[in-house]
């Protein structure tokens, strides 16, 4: 028997948001043999948000990862920008070129009869509640804007001790707020 591979299995997927200005989406990474060969941003939507991420486009030469059983192929990352309620779901995308070429839009984790993408199972979405104001937000808005820049200075001058403005200043979470997060909390406001 020979441990040769003969093809690539390819996954194209869509991640999505049900609502804006709460979660943004930062990064895709790969996990196992998946390669990501491409991700695409949706057009914002929101507040500093988006609404996800569609053609997540990535191949694998392995047949045995996602045969067996449910199998993790990549990491999506979101960061959360203002407090609030969404879902993310993952679905087979919606680019009519792609789910008209293969049945069920192609594949992610475990599909039965090994491997068809027609027997496809998508997980349920997942709830995600924002409910405490997040790193860049000094002033306590729910929204981070120029109006947070004024108390981030402070900050970082030691002029407001406030525990809160402190935490919300520490943008690369070491502790302390001081010139290591002054480019992060610039991004932030971009």
């Amino acid at each position: 028997m020979s441990s040769e591979e003969n093809g690539v299995m390819q996954y194209i997927h869509d991640i999505a948001l049900s609502s804006g200005g709460v979660l943004e989406f930062v990064e895709v990474e790969s996990l196992g043999s998946f390669n990501t060969t491409r991700v695409d941003l949706v057009a914002p939507q929101g507040v500093s948000g988006d609404a996800g991420a569609n053609l997540i486009n990535g191949y694998t030469t392995s047949f045995i990862q996602g045969l067996a059983g449910a199998s993790d192929l990549y990491v999506a990352r979101f960061e959360a920008v203002a407090m609030g309620s969404t879902s993310i779901t993952v679905a087979a995308s919606a680019e009519a070129k792609f789910a008209a070429s293969t049945a069920g839009g192609l594949k992610i984790g475990h599909t039965d009869n090994n491997g068809n993408p027609a027997t496809v199972n998508y997980p349920a979405a997942i709830a995600i509640d924002v409910t405490a104001i997040g790193k860049g937000d000094v002033d306590g808005s729910t929204i981070i804007d120029i109006n947070d820049m004024d108390d981030f200075v402070d900050v970082l001058l030691e002029v407001d001790l406030d525990a809160g403005k402190r935490d919300r200043s520490d943008m690369n979470c070491d502790g302390t707020p001081d010139g290591l997060d002054v480019q992060l909390f610039v991004e932030k406001l971009l």
